[in-house]
């Protein structure tokens, strides 16, 4: 059930923006995971979040 006023859109625009999505949680996933291991310092991560 849509919500009123809500736009639907094409399955070519849903894919980009699930394309889009992909590519930043590859991009996220490395430094995720080195803070994981203790590798990188809290404020490291955050400033290569950023």
């Amino acid at each position: 059930m849509l919500e009123v006023g809500k736009p639907s859109l094409d399955g070519f625009t849903l894919a980009d923006k699930l394309i889009e999505s992909g590519k930043w949680e590859d991009l996220l996933v490395g430094p995720w995971q080195a803070f994981g291991r203790g590798e990188v310092e809290m404020a490291d991560f955050q400033a290569q979040l950023a």
